[in-house]
């Protein structure tokens, strides 16, 4: 059975495994919710998150210090780039990828700091 373009992924799941176990769809969200948060605990707590029969995920973080290296050199070129004389067109856009940059940087600092 095709997934409707109408239902997110996780509706479509609860919805089938409620009607083929004749279970309440609340019931199995409850389960794939907390299957979810648990996985989310696990990435912060330990940096890596397995899925039987699926694998084995890690948060790399010697490629994390690499990307966060990425977006420094990203921000400072965007900061000096604000420093030129621009078109309120290109500096607005600047200034969308220097908080995008920003957003990033903080995310990354967030999750190498929890792994320590």
């Amino acid at each position: 059975m095709d997934k409707p373009q109408t239902l997110s992924v996780k509706e479509w799941i609860i919805r089938n495994m409620s009607t083929k176990m004749n279970i309440p769809e609340r019931v199995i969200e409850e389960v794939v919710n907390h299957q979810f948060d648990s996985g989310n605990m696990a990435l912060d707590r330990y940096n890596s998150l397995e899925f039987s029969g699926f694998g084995k995920y890690y948060f790399n973080v010697p490629k994390a210090e690499k990307r966060m290296v990425d977006f420094e050199r990203m921000k400072a070129f965007y900061e000096r780039s604000l420093l030129e004389e621009l078109t309120e067109k290109k500096r607005h856009s600047i200034e969308l990828k220097l908080g995008t940059v920003n957003g990033d940087i903080e995310i990354l600092k967030t999750k190498m700091n929890r792994g320590l």
